[in-house]
């Protein structure tokens, strides 16, 4: 509810922000899991709800980038009924108040800060029902580290007959379908504090290359490195030279794309584990993507490993642990009409 380096103990992505353009040249994520929306009546009755639907996704459209800004965007919640009924895998509540708090809270507050959520589609999925697809991170101010988590998914909508918000229903793409329609689960609680740990931030510290999270599963990312190149050259690498790249056990470089050379594109990314050699983290990689039917990998392609080094005496004291990689498995774009993405 990004370039993406850069939720949440008591509530999580409630929404979207920031329709992004870049996505047009992408793909649009819709849900795999759900069953499709049924064909809409043609009464007049039921085309007068359709209406309804529409104009709440246009709003929505039009509100979202501003949502999480300084300013917020405090005519969202005219859409909203009083009763409005929130729900996500880690809270509930009902009342456009609590809702409208619930924003604030994720947009400044003493716990989380510089939060950032990018909207990926926003359509009607039946009559009285609208659904979104979301990227969200934020910055949890409360830990020294001041880690940065994120969540993918989507919210779904519901509409009442005078066209006012009811219900509002966030689903991570992390969680399984138990977890996503339960509240304060274990699983749920696991993959928020599992973000915190100093590991994970290290990851985030400013190594990496700027990307568009797409996805982020269980253990497994996809994400649009569309402005990054690969090159031949392991001198040129962007984010400061402190990560390194391999492929086949050669050493190349990531650079800022350019027009004389192709960016490195979608990848589906996962951490290598201890022990674990680079085929099998891209097996467990490709067999997941298979799993859940959201992309084709590009197994014509060796994929890459990426070490992100240590920066400075800092890193060296609090990350003991070897410096983090992570392997690229490079992912064709299904085609939008599939239902895959």
């Amino acid at each position: 509810m990004t370039s993406q380096n850069d939720m949440y103990a008591f509530a999580s992505p409630i929404s979207l922000t920031r329709a992004s353009t870049k996505l047009n040249c992408v793909a649009r994520f819709t849900c795999c899991e759900r069953p499709p929306a049924k064909p809409v009546a043609s009464t007049a009755a039921e085309s007068n709800k359709t209406t309804i639907a529409e104009s709440l996704a246009a709003q929505l459209r039009r509100d979202l980038p501003e949502l999480f800004n300084t300013e917020g965007c405090p005519s969202h919640y005219d859409l909203f009924a009083e009763k409005v009924n929130f729900r996500d895998p880690l809270t509930s509540f009902e009342g456009v108040q609590p809702y409208r708090a619930n924003i604030a809270f994720l947009r400044d507050s003493p716990v989380f800060e510089r939060t950032k959520l990018d909207t990926f589609d926003v359509r009607v999925t039946s009559p009285k029902t609208v659904t979104t697809r979301w990227s969200m991170a934020m910055t949890v101010r409360v830990l020294p580290w001041r880690p940065r988590v994120k969540f993918t998914g989507e919210s779904i909508y519901e509409l009442n007959d005078d066209g006012k918000v009811i219900g509002h229903i966030d689903y991570w793409d992390s969680l399984s379908e138990t977890a996503n329609n339960s509240v304060v689960t274990k699983e749920a609680v696991a993959d928020l504090v599992g973000q915190f740990t100093p590991q994970r931030h290290y990851q985030a510290l400013g190594a990496r290359p700027s990307f568009l999270l797409m996805r982020r599963m269980r253990d497994v990312e996809i994400r649009n490195y569309e402005d990054v190149t690969l090159v031949d050259d392991p001198t040129k690498m962007v984010a400061g030279g402190i990560a390194e790249v391999r492929r086949d056990g050669q050493f190349l470089g990531l650079s800022e794309a350019d027009n004389t050379s192709l960016p490195v594109g979608i990848v589906a990314t996962a951490t290598l584990k201890p022990g674990a050699s680079v085929e099998q983290c891209a097996k467990t990689i490709v067999e997941e993507l298979r799993k859940s039917g959201i992309a084709r990998p590009v197994e014509s392609v060796s994929p890459l490993l990426v070490r992100y080094k240590k920066k400075n005496l800092w890193d060296s004291a609090l990350f003991w642990q070897q410096p983090v990689q992570e392997v690229w498995v490079s992912v064709e774009q299904v085609d939008v009409d599939a239902g895959q993405f």
